[in-house]
């Protein structure tokens, strides 16, 4: 029996999702209204070149229509900033590079020592 205690009512689909949102709703419209209008025209042309563009999304054309929300601009030093910060960020990236090299090369000089005291102190390394 898949249910634990009943079934689900018969409005509800069993397969995921669950929603009935369409995320190609746009797209299947498009070429339900295309193949409309190219079934209405009598005669059909073809196209002398390529079939796809790829440099165009199928929903590009397509005019949103609903509430514009106003955005705030980014202020004109906020590129600058970044550049900046992602330097710094570099910086201490090749400092972290240095000490780990670092420490490195001393647990492999690390000598005459017991095993437990070895240990101890390669622990942090890895």
């Amino acid at each position: 029996m898949p249910y634990l205690y009943n079934p689900p009512s018969t409005g509800r689909r069993i397969v995921y999702p669950y929603s009935d949102f369409n995320p190609k709703a746009v797209t299947e419209a498009s070429y339900k209204r295309l193949s409309q209008q190219t079934t209405n025209t009598a005669t059909t042309v073809r196209p002398d070149g390529p079939l796809i563009d790829f440099n165009k999304h199928p929903d590009s054309y397509e005019v949103v229509l609903g509430q514009q929300v106003d955005h705030k601009p980014m202020p004109p030093s906020t590129k600058t900033t970044i550049v900046t910060l992602r330097w710094v960020q570099f910086a201490l990236r090749i400092v972290q590079e240095i000490g780990a090299l670092g420490l490195l090369v001393d647990t492999i000089l690390i000598t005459n020592t017991s095993g437990a005291v070895t240990y101890m102190l390669r622990a942090p390394v890895s």
